[in-house]
C-alpha cells in the first residue's frame, strides 16, 4: 500500500479536485483506492455524494480512537474506491489531540488495519500547516503538491518543500516528492505560461509534464456530487486528469526501475 499526501499550504489551488479525480481514475483503472478526506471543509467527501452530517463517524473519530477506519469508511459508485469521510470536528484535532504522546503517528496508526486492503491511499490535506498535515506527511510515501500558475506560487511551493524536508528529518526519512501539479491553468493568460516556465526552471523534474487547465466542468462537477469522469467524461478536464493520472503511474514505475538498478549497482 502506497500513501500519497496531496497538499498545498493555501486554498484555491485545485487540491481537492485533484485528490478526488486522481482517486477515481486510478480506481477505475483497477487499483483499490482509499481516499481520506482530512480537510474539515469535507469537500472531497461532498464531491462524492456523501453528506457528512448524516454519518455516524468520520476520520476524526479514528484519530481520537473511538472508531476504527473500517467502521467509518464509505463505499462509492465505483467498487474499488472507498472514502474515509471528513467532518467538522477535524477542526479540533490540534486542540484535543495536540498533547497526545503519539500525536505525530495518529494517522499512521489509524491506517494500519487496512495496509493490506488497498493499493493506494490518497490523503486530501487541509490548506494549512497543522497537526493533520504533519501526520499525513509523517505516514506518506509520497507528497504531491498542487499549485496554480502565479508568481506568488513560487514562495508557496518553497514553504511546502521546507515543511517536507523538516518532516523527513524528524519523522519520515523515506518521504519523496512525486511531483508538483500546475492546476487551474488558463493558457490565454501570459502569466500562466510565464509562471509555469519559471516553475519548470526552478524545480527541474518535479513539475508534471501534463497540467490541468481551467475548466468550467471541473468547477461544476462537485455541485452535482460527481467526479469529472461521471459529470463530463469527454471534457477537457476529464482528458487532463486521465493524462495526469497516467503520468503519476509512470513516475512511480520509473522510480521502481531506478530503485532496482541502484540495488544491482550496489
Amino acid at each position: 500500500m502506497r500513501i500519497f499526501a496531496v497538499l498545498s499550504l493555501k486554498g484555491g489551488t485545485g487540491k481537492t479536485t485533484a485528490s478526488v479525480n486522481l482517486a477515481y481514475y486510478l480506481a477505475k483503472k483497477g487499483r483499490k483506492v482509499l481516499l481520506c478526506d482530512l480537510d474539515p471543509q469535507a469537500n472531497a467527501t461532498l464531491s462524492l455524494g456523501i453528506a457528512p452530517e448524516k454519518l455516524n463517524g468520520s476520520i476524526y473519530n479514528v484519530l481520537e480512537g473511538s472508531s476504527t477506519i473500517t467502521e467509518i469508511y464509505q463505499s462509492t459508485n465505483l467498487p474499488k474506491l472507498i472514502v474515509a469521510p471528513a467532518g467538522e470536528r477535524l477542526r479540533d484535532v490540534d486542540l484535543v489531540l495536540g498533547g497526545a504522546k503519539d500525536r505525530w503517528s495518529l494517522l499512521k496508526n489509524a491506517l494500519k488495519p487496512v495496509e493490506k486492503s488497498f493499493d493506494l491511499v490518497i490523503l486530501d490535506c487541509p490548506p494549512a500547516l497543522n497537526l493533520i498535515v504533519l501526520n499525513a506527511l509523517a505516514c506518506s510515501d509520497y507528497a504531491l503538491i498542487s499549485t496554480v500558475p502565479s508568481y506568488l506560487a513560487l514562495e508557496g511551493i518553497r514553504a511546502v518543500l521546507d515543511t517536507i524536508e523538516k518532516v523527513k528529518v524528524d519523522f519520515n526519512p523515506n518521504l519523496k516528492i512525486v511531483g508538483i501539479l500546475p492546476n487551474l491553468v488558463d493558457r490565454r493568460l501570459r502569466i500562466s505560461k510565464d509562471s509555469i516556465d519559471l516553475l519548470r526552471s526552478k524545480f527541474k523534474g518535479l513539475i508534471f509534464e501534463n497540467i490541468v487547465h481551467n475548466c468550467v466542468r471541473l468547477a461544476e462537477a462537485p455541485g452535482f456530487s460527481q467526479t469529472i469522469f461521471d459529470y463530463a467524461p469527454h471534457s477537457r478536464g476529464a482528458k487532463n486528469y486521465k493524462k495526469v493520472s497516467d503520468e503519476l503511474l509512470r513516475r512511480l514505475s520509473n522510480e521502481k526501475r531506478i530503485g532496482r538498478k541502484r540495488k544491482r549497482d550496489f
